[in-house]
């Protein structure tokens, strides 16, 4: 009888050793950006008067391709804790286009690289072989920005003039929120995969925007811009002592503009395929 219980205790403790411990999982997956927002305005002028339109541009600046390596700590069989490292490479999306009838063009896109945590509470089903699991937790931008390209044609007697503007928005520090579904398989005690179904809700207010460059047919002429030209510091309110020229005459040339602040809408939805490691 002793024998007996000496054994049953021994696998017992057995089993709770492999219930709980340190793992790592990395998973590659796309987001696609949903819920959408408006992001600006696509429109169109006929010079005839008689096919002009205005109509908003709906999405997300959360398109793209999500890297992330996680360190984690199952407690037990069935709760544990992790701290997700995700690299998202946004995809190029357009935020404002213009034409005319005349062949006047003109047309934004972004798209953005950002470095993020992911601190989350992890609960699982268990299982030796076949799994379910769910998380949910923040989402921290901790470094990255936003690439504009503002793309312009103008027509001429010589052909068309191409003007390019490349910019560079930094943000402010941001808290989002992510959570995902997922199902796993343990091809053996050290190795499994995994599929996985997330959603993150980000959105980011800019702190500061740069242009980097300013090209007209070929030729950089961003060295003749002023301060004010070229950087732009984003505010919450606008006043007569801005340095804004729509609100104060006298603003100065030699500082950054300042502009209103607008949160960019980062949020996704998307499904990762990745591999768990347990120590």
């Amino acid at each position: 009888m002793r024998k007996i219980v000496l054994l049953a205790a021994v696998l017992f403790t057995g089993f709770g050793v492999k219930a709980q411990g340190f793992y790592g999982e990395f998973n590659v997956g796309y987001g696609f950006g949903i819920p959408s927002s408006n992001l600006g305005t696509e429109s169109y002028t006929d010079l005839s008067g008689n096919g002009s339109y205005q109509k908003p541009i709906y999405g997300t600046l959360g398109s793209g391709l999500n890297l992330t390596l996680t360190p984690g700590y199952m407690i037990n069989k069935h709760l544990g804790v992790e701290l997700g490292i995700n690299y998202f490479l946004g995809s190029k999306t357009v935020i404002s286009e213009s034409s005319s009838s005349v062949n006047a063009t003109d047309k934004t896109t972004a798209h953005s690289n950002q470095l993020r945590l992911l601190p989350s509470l992890v609960v699982s089903t268990g299982g030796d072989k076949l799994y379910a699991y769910a998380k949910a937790g923040l989402a921290i931008p901790v470094f990255g920005d936003t690439k504009g390209l503002r793309e312009i044609s103008v027509p001429s007697p010589m052909g068309p003039i191409p003007t390019e503007v490349e910019t560079t928005t930094k943000g402010n520090v941001s808290l989002g929120f992510r959570g995902s579904v997922g199902i796993g398989y343990n091809i053996s005690e050290l190795i499994g995969l995994q599929l996985e179904v997330f959603h993150t809700s980000l959105t980011i207010k800019p702190k500061s925007r740069a242009i980097d460059s300013y090209t007209v047919a070929g030729q950089d002429i961003s060295g003749m811009l002023t301060v004010y030209d070229k950087e732009t510091k984003y505010i919450d309110e606008l006043n007569s002592t801005s340095n804004n020229s729509s609100t104060n005459p006298n603003y100065s040339a030699g500082v950054a503009k300042e502009e209103l602040a607008t949160k960019s809408n980062f949020s996704q939805f998307g499904v990762s395929l990745g591999v768990k490691f347990n120590f």
